[in-house]
């Protein structure tokens, strides 16, 4: 949803009777409240794709071949969602099996830049044992920490002796 600019947006409504009075419960665990309907709408908005990484990634490759006297034209991804074709993927403006997504052409100096800087900050972990924490960015807003990072467990200890608590989930 993210590398397409698709976002949900909710809107919650109270039910109203023929009298435009509120509907209210009578049982359940929210008895005597306003019964209400939830509206969903799906926005889709090309210029809210997040496709930083892939971005960076694919620039980065481009920039190897053209090195190498291979021109590149155009860039793209091809990006198949994990549940497509069911009524939940459909329901958050999933509407294909298969999506083939643009990705833009970044100046060289900026890439070859972010990845010197990468290369820069992992040599220098090395040598001083203590790596910055990652930022919401690199961290997917600290859910990657949580399955899917390799050194999770180094990241909490280095923070603990340094005092901070950030690592620490």
């Amino acid at each position: 949803m993210k590398a397409l600019g698709i976002s949900v947006e909710k809107e919650e409504e109270t039910v109203l009777d023929d009298n435009e009075k509120p509907v209210i419960l009578k049982s359940g665990p929210n008895k005597g409240k306003p019964k209400t309907k939830t509206n969903t709408r799906i926005v889709k908005e090309l210029a809210m794709a997040d496709l930083k990484a892939e971005g960076l990634q694919l620039n980065r490759y481009r920039i190897f071949f053209e090195e190498k006297g291979f021109p590149i034209s155009r860039m793209e991804i091809q990006a198949i969602p994990r549940d497509g074709g069911t009524w939940m993927a459909k329901s958050r403006g999933i509407d294909r099996n298969l999506y083939m997504i643009g990705i833009k052409r970044m100046e060289n100096k900026a890439v070859v830049e972010f990845y010197k800087n990468l290369s820069d900050q992992v040599n220098k972990s090395f040598r001083t044992g203590y790596i910055r924490l990652c930022d919401n960015w690199e961290s997917w807003e600290r859910r990657r920490c949580d399955g899917y990072c390799e050194v999770m467990e180094a990241c909490k200890a280095m923070s603990k002796k340094k005092g901070e608590n950030w690592g620490i989930i």
